[in-house]
């Protein structure tokens, strides 16, 4: 037999077998095509989304937490999607929150969902010692700690010695010379009103400090009159600061005219030039018809700097009202504001319509309290509970009716009026 004998036997045996290729013996291949049935087509699913984290099990260190805190189902769930929760060492820095510090049990599960990571990797003797120093050397109440935890928890993960040095320096480079109970009081101010300045590195914050000083030219009280006022001025970048005073000093509002500004307004230099305040001159000069070249605008931003932060709507409302009520056109409204601009920082409903309409009640001619106000728009500016209700009153007790009466006695200062009211009787009163 040739060598290709052992070749053809396979072969040989199917003939014998009756055996064909198609036999059941052969794997069936698969079809080309899916059904054309739709109903029974199941296409494979989609594989999971790779960055939603998996849920873990309930681990025996989550456990307690959930039941502590009383957590929901959905709370939990939540929970078991953060595995560097699943440690030992959270549990007793939720109980610390809870017992010590006097969290409740919503927000300390609140922080815990919110920054796990953060939760997770504070140390416990870290937390224990920033709280400590918070306390004892800055004097924070149990209420002002728990306000400070909720509104900035990452404090929780600040290290004491970090605090420290940031707390030395607002002693030294911005409360120096100052009484230590001011001092203290001072320090919480800040704290408490931007609690992330507990964060900022020194190097930062004496950038911050050099930049109002040396470009700025703030001196010393100056300086803390500012961070007093408006601590988180100093979360600003130097930029945006040096933008709106480069822009101030172009409407005329330079030297120390703007340093006042800063000092007394700090937030008029958080906005922005090109969309509050480029667009807020532009109404004025076209609403209020003032003339930048003849100083209008510098006049009123001096007088007024929070006029660059009210919005167009709600100085239209004011200066719409006062058109309709007195008859005003624009000439009386611009000489009103070159007068006394504060007036549009008066609430509308609060203080202006409230003033207005007690007059009319009195009798007072409408007509006349619009050239009254037009003179002297600073009687509007006065409290009508009290200041004006309390003098109409002492009049009525004179016999005099505030409507016979000249409006300018309310703007009076207090020694003033006396006299004056004290001589008042029957030879001089009108009454119905």
């Amino acid at each position: 037999m040739t060598s290709s004998t052992p070749l053809l036997l396979p072969f040989l045996l199917l003939l014998l077998l009756n055996l064909s290729p198609s036999s059941s013996y052969l794997p069936t291949p698969p079809p080309l095509h899916p059904p054309t049935s739709l109903s029974s087509y199941n296409p494979s699913p989609l594989p999971p989304n790779p960055t939603k984290p998996k849920i873990q099990p309930m681990s025996v260190h989550l456990r307690p937490i959930v039941n502590l805190l009383s957590l929901s189902p959905t709370t939990t769930r939540a929970l078991l999607r953060h595995p560097q929760l699943h440690h030992s060492s959270v549990m007793p820095k939720i109980d610390f929150l809870l017992n010590s510090v006097g969290l409740s049990k919503s927000r300390v599960s609140s922080m815990v969902l919110r920054h796990p990571k953060m939760f997770a990797s504070v140390m416990l003797t870290d937390l224990v010692s920033t709280v400590d120093y918070l306390r004892k050397d800055l004097g924070m109440t149990e209420k002002e700690l728990k306000r400070l935890i909720k509104v900035h928890p990452r404090v929780v993960r600040y290290n004491r010695g970090a605090v420290k040095r940031n707390v030395s320096f607002f002693r030294t480079r911005v409360l120096g010379g100052v009484k230590e109970g001011k001092q203290k009081k001072g320090l919480k101010k800040i704290y408490m009103s931007t609690p992330r300045l507990l964060g900022y590195s020194v190097p930062g914050l004496l950038s911050k400090i050099l930049y109002f000083k040396e470009t700025v030219g703030l001196n010393d009280d100056e300086v803390r009159e500012l961070v007093l006022g408006m601590p988180s001025i100093l979360t600003y970048k130097e930029g945006n600061i040096g933008e709106t005073l480069k822009w101030m000093e172009e409407i005329g509002v330079g030297g120390e005219k703007i340093k006042r500004c800063l000092v007394k307004y700090p937030n008029l230099f958080t906005l922005s030039v090109k969309s509050n305040m480029i667009p807020k001159v532009e109404w004025m000069e076209s609403r209020l018809g003032l003339d930048r070249d003849r100083g209008h605008i510098t006049r009123v931003v001096t007088m007024f700097p929070p006029i660059m932060w009210l919005s167009r709507k709600n100085l239209e409302d004011k200066v719409g009202y006062l058109q309709d009520t007195f008859g005003w056109d624009e000439r009386d409204v611009r000489k009103m504001v070159l007068n006394m601009p504060q007036v549009l920082g008066l609430a509308l409903e609060g203080n202006i319509k409230l003033t207005v309409e007690y007059y009319l009640e009195q009798g007072c001619d409408v007509g006349m309290m619009g050239e009254v106000f037009l003179e002297n728009p600073s009687l509007l500016m006065y409290s009508l509970e009290g200041r004006i209700k309390p003098r109409v009153r002492e009049m009525e007790e004179k016999g005099i009716l505030v409507k016979y009466a000249p409006l300018y006695l309310v703007g009076r200062p207090e020694k003033t009026w006396k006299r004056w009211i004290e001589t008042q009787g029957g030879t001089w009163s009108v009454n119905e």
